[in-house]
């Protein structure tokens, strides 16, 4: 290679070729019902190929909402998952999302 074709590769402006593709959301899911867990970060083009969460009942936020559709995922958010035969309630929920206890 010369000098020159270095120097011109160095100004030449980025082409994209190809489908570009946006990064997909990622969750973090906690366990409803279990104390101490830490959670797990969950990707969502994976359930949507692959169909996994077998076990879970319902995904609810954090506030309670129920999740209805994979759609309703939006990216870093943090939801809770509710196996069958149980229910979603605040006080179930894990530590490492549980809100600070108010100051009296």
């Amino acid at each position: 290679m010369t000098s020159h074709s270095l120097s011109n590769f160095n100004k030449a402006p980025i082409q994209k070729f190809g489908t570009q593709a946006t990064a997909p959301p990622k969750v973090k899911i906690f366990r409803c019902g279990e104390k101490h867990d830490k959670g797990y970060v969950f990707h969502k083009h994976v359930a949507e190929k692959l169909s996994l969460l077998p076990a879970v009942r319902a995904l609810y936020t954090v506030e309670g909402r129920k999740i209805g559709s994979l759609e309703e995922i939006e990216d870093k958010q943090v939801l809770v998952a509710v196996k069958t035969g149980t229910t979603f309630t605040k006080d179930r929920l894990p530590l490492a999302i549980q809100p600070p206890a108010p100051v009296e």
